[in-house]
């Protein structure tokens, strides 16, 4: 069987430049730099990749991964508890690859999924082909109260599959936005004295229309 499961008002984009570090709530969503590090996130069995660990990684790009099962057979996690406003919609972005280490069925289960705060994870793959790495974003409610955990899940039987996680950034969304995600700026309300200006012109845009028309006359 394979599943793709993603939720409601989201986009799948591909090739997009990432958000600025210095504007998602994220910490350490670029994984470090060169080595790599898993600084500011919860682990129990998610790695970091670095050059030279497996052909998906490309140099000075490390990535968390994970491949196989945990010793007590459940999957494993990486999660991180991020500062929210109840309430607040958030564009949540991630780069992820499959890397299908074997397409035999027998070798077990091949899952992954992603949630912020919901049980119910905002995107989900089961048993899916492999694909190279694709940046996937969405527009998702942060919980009710002041932090929302975003964890990701992976189950891989038997080595059957290698997931590779990056760029993962949170960031408050903008709907009047007009270039990344989340990173519009609302058109505002005049000030007074700027509508004492606008005011000002529209009446003399009138009177030389009236004086044309006289001329004319």
């Amino acid at each position: 069987m394979r599943a793709f499961i993603v939720s409601a008002g989201l986009a799948v984009l591909t090739g997009l430049a990432t958000v600025p570090a210095s504007a998602t709530l994220v910490t350490n969503g670029g994984f470090g730099s060169v080595t790599g590090s898993l600084t500011g996130w919860e682990t129990n069995g998610f790695l970091i990749g670095a050059v030279g660990t497996t052909p998906a990684f490309s140099p000075g790009n490390p990535q968390a991964f994970m491949r196989g099962v945990n010793s007590s057979g459940v999957p494993f996690t990486l999660q991180q508890e991020i500062a929210t406003t109840p309430g607040q919609t958030y564009t949540v972005s991630l780069r992820l690859t499959n890397q299908l280490l074997s397409s035999t069925a027998t070798m077990g289960q091949n899952l992954f999924q992603a949630r912020f705060g919901s049980a119910v994870p905002f995107l989900s793959f089961d048993d899916v082909s492999a694909f190279g790495s694709t940046l996937f974003s969405f527009n998702l409610q942060g919980g009710s109260d002041t932090s929302t955990f975003i964890t990701f899940t992976a189950f891989s039987e038997s080595n059957r599959s290698l997931w590779l996680i990056d760029d993962v950034t949170i960031t408050p969304f903008n709907p009047g936005g007009g270039g990344g995600p989340g990173d519009g700026v609302n058109p505002g309300v005049p000030e007074p004295s700027s509508w004492a200006m606008l005011i000002a012109g529209f009446g003399l845009v009138g009177a030389a229309s009236r004086r044309r028309r006289a001329a004319i006359a």
